[in-house]
């Protein structure tokens, strides 16, 4: 398995697991992947013969651990796969000696395509001069959208964490329509914060909301929340 490469897309600089993610989840989101297997493999899981499928691989905490290098500890790779569960970039199932991790969406991006022998090479030639013009006008416009990003935020993070919602709703059949998007800025800014704002936006994009609400038990600079009586607004708590 220490052989061969994997495929990393830029797009995940714009994804909240990226971007919410401290240097060493990182660390530990690339070793993982790196860990995978990319082919099918025999291993023993839970006492009996198990085979591991591509973007799955059997391991323990200590092994993540020493492959991730100077400065990541059991419990932080124990928080990150608990993270990385919640945003459904990966399952992980445990037992007293080790564990088997699945990433999700492995063949989504990480499907082989390389051709196999010649006259796969030869088949590929011969349609290459034929698409060409297509695949790089798509590839062109591709471009143009990903790189004209729309500022509807000062700061940066919170304005790719926002991107990354109205993505996530189009990945939901569910896209917002421009006065929605308006409404949903209007709804952000009447709340206290950027944190505020990224962590009601982060939940949405993990439980495939639509919308974005109001936190509960949510500190705001510093201070813990409570509910109204109403239950509809919430407030710091005084000390």
């Amino acid at each position: 398995m220490s052989d061969g490469w994997i495929k990393i897309h830029r797009e995940l600089l714009d994804k909240p697991i990226w971007i919410l993610s401290t240097p060493e989840q990182k660390t530990i989101l690339i070793t993982l992947l790196l860990m995978a297997n990319h082919t099918v493999n025999k291993w023993e899981f839970k006492g009996t013969p198990f085979t591991c499928m591509p973007g799955q691989f059997i391991t323990s905490l200590d092994s993540i651990v020493k492959k991730s290098g100077n400065g990541i500890s059991v419990m932080k790779v124990r928080t990150a796969l608990e993270r990385f569960e919640k945003y459904e970039f990966l399952t992980n199932s445990s037992t007293n000696k080790n564990r088997l991790i699945t990433i999700c969406n492995w063949d989504s991006y990480q499907t082989k395509n390389e051709p196999s022998n010649k006259q796969s090479n030869k088949q590929v030639t011969s349609t290459q001069q034929a698409d060409n013009k297509q695949v790089t006008t798509n590839k062109n416009v591709k471009n143009d959208l990903k790189n004209e990003k729309i500022l509807y935020f000062e700061d940066s993070v919170l304005n790719n964490v926002f991107l990354s919602f109205l993505e996530n709703r189009k990945d939901i059949k569910k896209p917002a329509t421009g006065r929605a998007v308006k409404l949903l800025v209007k709804k952000l800014d009447s709340f206290p914060n950027d944190l505020y704002r990224i962590t009601s936006l982060e939940k949405s994009i993990i439980n495939n909301w639509i919308g974005v609400f109001e936190l509960k038990n949510t500190p705001i600079n510093g201070q813990p929340l409570q509910v109204s009586a109403s239950g509809s607004k919430l407030h710091p708590l005084t000390r």
